[in-house]
Order: C-alpha cells, then structure tokens, then sequence
C-alpha cells in the first residue's frame, strides 16, 4: 500500500514551534497510537494530489506549498506500507480533527513524549535534524 504522509508545522515570529499529529482509533491497525496525518494515495493519483485530499479531508486545511522530504517502505506483519512524507509548508484554513480524531500541536522537542507507530521512526528522526 502507498501513503502520503504530511508534516505540518506553525510558527512564531522567530522559528517552527510545533508539529500537527493525530491520534489514530483504537480499533484501527495501529490503533490508539499518534500519528502524522494523512492517508492513502488512489490509484493513478499524484502523490502532492494526494497530500491535499487527505489532508483537507482529515483536518480541513488546503494545502498550497509542500515539499516531499522522505521516502521509505515498512514491513507490518499484515502488509508493506511505502511511506511518501511531505513537509507542508503553507496551507489554509484552521486544522480540526474532521474524522472525530484527536489533534495536537506538538512542541518538536516534546514528541518523544507521545507514543508512535514504527514505522514512524524515520518521520521522527527527519524532525529532529530538520525543524
């Protein structure tokens, strides 16, 4: 399965302040865990495409500039999952939970602190060097 993944950050005058993630259901794969938004990219869709439908369906933002910054696959034992992350860079619009997920602006230094997925490792690990 693909995914397209999104990284979005806001900021105060001075320098990115915070990260969004969103908490999965408790009943999904991976549930009750944290995670950065976004979903499945349909077949014969553009990844950036895919970015902005997720994320508007997700958290009602439009996404107008995002660059991708990772690529990689991870193996669960019920299926391959190749990640495509974005970090967003501009969008519009105020960010809610649009699904009944809960949201969280997240201070980059104090995502440690909140349980993630695997896979997300690497998201992580690219924050960490870069925001």
């Amino acid at each position: 399965m693909n995914v397209v993944i999104g990284i979005i950050s806001r900021c105060n005058d001075i320098k990115i302040d915070e990260v969004l993630i969103s908490k999965r259901p408790k009943g999904s794969l991976q549930g009750d865990l944290w995670e950065f938004p976004g979903g499945k990219i349909e077949t014969e869709e553009a990844e950036f495409d895919a970015l902005r439908r997720e994320l508007k369906e997700e958290l009602d933002i439009n996404v107008s500039v995002a660059e991708k910054v990772l690529q990689f696959s991870h193996k669960y034992p019920e299926q391959l999952i190749v990640f495509s992350v974005w970090y967003v860079r501009d969008f519009n619009g105020k960010a809610t939970g649009k699904e009944g997920q809960k949201i969280a602006w997240v201070s980059c230094e104090k995502l440690k602190e909140y349980s993630f997925p695997v896979a997300n490792t690497s998201i992580l690990r690219w924050i960490s060097q870069n925001i």
